[in-house]
Parts: C-alpha cells; sequence; structure tokens
C-alpha cells in the first residue's frame, strides 16, 4: 500500500479518535481527507434532525427499515454515555480537513441502498432471529466482550475481529451487506482517489470494523 495513503480506524463516539484524527490531519496536513459516510447523511451529522418516518419502508425495506431505527436508538444512548453525538469523528475529519483546505470526499455506499440489500438479502429465517435478537438485547444482559468494552476508546483489533467474526457467524447476510460489501465499496473509492489524485497525500478516516476489510481489499 502505497506510503501517501493513511487509513486511521476509528470508534464513532470516542473521544480518543476525535483527538487522534484532529491531530493526525493538522499535523500531517494531506492534500484529500476521504471519510466513512455518504452525501444523504451529511446534513444530519451536523446539526439536522429526522426521525425514522413509516414511508421510508417503501424504499429501504422492513428490515432495513428496523435495523436503522434500532441501530441509531443504540448510537444515541452510547453517545449519552460519553457526551458525544454519534458521527463525532467524521465531524472532526471534515472540520480539520476545512482548516487545512484539503479536499473531503464520502466514500460510503449511500445508506438507503445497504438498508434495501439488508432487506432483500436476508431470508425469511434469519429475519425472524434478527427480531428476536434485537428484542432479546433489551432484555439479557450484555456479552462478556460488550462488558469489557471502553466506549472512550477505539476497540483493541482482538475485540473487533471477535465481534464481527460472531456477526458474521450468527447474521452473515448482515455481515456480508453491512460489513463486507461496503469494505470493498469504499475500497473502490480509496482505489479511485488514489489513481486520479497520484501526487497527493491521503487520509481515510472509517470505522474501525471496517479497517481490516478496505485494507485486504486494496492489497488484492
Amino acid at each position: 500500500m502505497a506510503a501517501r495513503l493513511q487509513i486511521i480506524g476509528t470508534s464513532h463516539i470516542a473521544r480518543e479518535s476525535i483527538n487522534k484524527i484532529k491531530n493526525k490531519i493538522l499535523d500531517e496536513r494531506p492534500g484529500i481527507v476521504a471519510v466513512e459516510l455518504d452525501a444523504s447523511r451529511i446534513p444530519y451529522l451536523f446539526g439536522k434532525k429526522r426521525k425514522p418516518k413509516l414511508s421510508d419502508i417503501r424504499h429501504v425495506g422492513l428490515v432495513g427499515f428496523i435495523f436503522n431505527l434500532v441501530g441509531g436508538f443504540i448510537q444515541r444512548k452510547l453517545g449519552e454515555k460519553v457526551g458525544l453525538a454519534p458521527g463525532a469523528d467524521i465531524r472532526a475529519a471534515i472540520r480539520a480537513a476545512e482548516r487545512i483546505n484539503a479536499k473531503t470526499y464520502l466514500i460510503d455506499r449511500p445508506i438507503a441502498r445497504s438498508l434495501q440489500r439488508l432487506s432483500e438479502s436476508m431470508t425469511f429465517w434469519e429475519k425472524l432471529r434478527f427480531v428476536g435478537f434485537l428484542l432479546g438485547s433489551f432484555i439479557l444482559p450484555a456479552p462478556k466482550e460488550l462488558k469489557r468494552l471502553d466506549l472512550t476508546r477505539v476497540p483493541e483489533d482482538r475485540l473487533i475481529a471477535t465481534l464481527t467474526s460472531e456477526l458474521n457467524k450468527r447474521f452473515p447476510h448482515i455481515y456480508n451487506v453491512l460489513v463486507r460489501e461496503r469494505d470493498r465499496y469504499m475500497a473502490n473509492k480509496i482505489d479511485q482517489l488514489m489513481e486520479n489524485y497520484p501526487r497527493e497525500k491521503i487520509i481515510v478516516v472509517v470505522g474501525a470494523g471496517h479497517l481490516r476489510g478496505i485494507k485486504k481489499y486494496l492489497k488484492s
């Protein structure tokens, strides 16, 4: 992988991530900062509020709608525990890029497409198990791995690998759509940036769970 490319794995609600990203961008002064985001989420990242509507089901499917609803709720609750709104790391990257006049590129697949793919790809039984899992997550105690999770820091590689492996084992279609497909999508976007800007230093900011997959696709 070219030395001019740096990929930072972050936690979307960890203060450690914010400081690391901001310092890295301001110190390195890259020409391009690429972030795990798509255009549809930009307004909500910077304060605009939007609650999911039942009409969204037509565009993303029932499973995608439920996942978005519950996922957003969990992120907000975790963010409240550490005093940060979800996506604080991406906001920090964009603002730091603005300070040094770097170009900012959004490299994630549109969220509506990912949610739609989720609804399309899951089998009927996997959907039932997924709904049961979501309901159980509000009743049953958290797994040991999650209890050890320090929300203020980026999780260790070993913990990330354990959690993603468990997701792949329990819900392979969810893992494929939300992790593997997006890893490949973002790797392609990064590859395009490197081709289009062969002399620019590039810093990429993505969730830590995508780091290993993106690097794998870039190498291949």
